[in-house]
C-alpha cells in the first residue's frame, strides 16, 4: 500500500519588532554651520527651537554702542586722530613766512617790518679757517652751525615764537630777521636752515631773502643746491622735530 505524504509544516510565526515608545524630551540639534558635511552634502540647518540660544550675543549690540568710536573706525567713519594735524597742515600752507638775513649795516631797515629779530653773532666759530672765503650756504658751514652748542636753544626759541604768533588766527604772516656782523656767514646759514625747516614742516609759502649777501662767493658749493647741503639741513630738521 502507498505511504501517505505528510502535510507541509507551516513556517514559524515571527513577532513584529518591538519599537521604543516615542520620547517626550525635545531633541537637541547641532548648531554646526559647516557648509559641507563629511559626506560632501550640505549640513542641515536646524529649525529654531526654544532651547537653542541664538549665535548673536545679546550683549554684543550694547558693546558696539559703548565702543561706537571703534566700530565707526572700522568703517572709516571715526574722526581721524590726525585730523587736527591735517587741518594744521592746511593752515600752514596759508601762512606767509618770510625769513630775512642781513648784516649790521642793513639791520635797522629790516627790523622795521620783522616780527622777530635774532642776533646770530653768538654763533662764533673760530675753527672755521678757510671756510671764511665761502658764504653761509656752504654745506660745511651749515653742518657746523647745527652742531654748535647753542643751536638747540635757537630752534626751541624759534618754534615757540612761531607757535605763539600763530595762535592768533588773525595772524596769517610772520617775518623773521636773522642778522650777524657782515650778513654773509652765520645769518645766511641760519636763515637757510630755518627756510628748509619751514618748508619741510608744511609752510609751503615760506620765502628766503638774503639782504646783505649779494652774489655770495660764487662757487658751486655755495651757489648751487647739493646733496651735502641737504644732509646738513636734515640734521637741523631732526633737532627741530626732537622738541616734539
Amino acid at each position: 500500500a502507498p505511504v501517505p505524504t505528510p502535510p507541509p509544516v507551516p513556517p514559524p510565526l515571527r513577532s513584529p519588532p518591538v519599537r521604543p515608545p516615542p520620547s517626550s524630551a525635545p531633541v537637541k540639534r547641532s548648531r554646526s554651520r559647516s557648509p559641507r558635511g563629511g559626506d560632501g552634502l550640505a549640513s542641515p540647518v536646524p529649525p529654531p527651537d526654544d532651547d537653542v540660544i541664538d549665535e548673536a550675543d545679546p550683549a554684543e549690540p550694547e558693546n558696539e554702542a559703548e565702543n561706537g568710536d571703534e566700530v565707526e573706525n572700522d568703517h572709516g567713519m571715526e574722526e581721524d586722530p590726525n585730523h587736527k594735524d591735517t587741518d594744521l597742515q592746511m593752515d600752514r600752507r596759508e601762512v606767509q613766512v618770510d625769513v630775512l638775513t642781513c648784516g649790521l649795516r642793513d639791520r635797522e631797515k629790516c627790523e622795521e617790518e620783522a616780527h622777530f629779530v635774532v642776533d646770530m653773532r653768538s654763533f662764533y666759530d673760530p675753527g672755521c679757517g678757510p671756510l671764511k672765503r665761502h658764504d653761509g650756504r656752504h654745506n660745511e658751514i651749515i653742518r657746523r652751525m647745527v652742531h654748535h652748542h647753542l643751536f638747540t636753544d635757537l630752534v626751541s626759541d624759534l618754534r615757540t615764537q612761531l607757535e605763539e604768533h600763530l595762535e592768533d588766527q588773525s595772524n596769517r604772516s610772520v617775518k623773521f630777521l636773522l642778522f650777524c656782523k657782515s650778513g654773509r656767514h652765520r645769518s645766511v646759514a641760519a636763515g637757510g636752515l630755518l627756510h628748509y625747516i619751514l618748508l619741510s614742516e608744511g609752510y609751503s609759502s615760506a620765502e628766503l631773502h638774503h639782504v646783505s649777501l649779494g652774489d655770495g662767493c660764487g662757487c658751486d658749493l655755495c651757489s648751487k643746491p647739493s646733496a651735502q647741503r641737504c644732509l646738513a639741513c636734515e640734521e637741523g630738521l631732526r633737532k627741530w622735530r626732537s622738541e616734539d
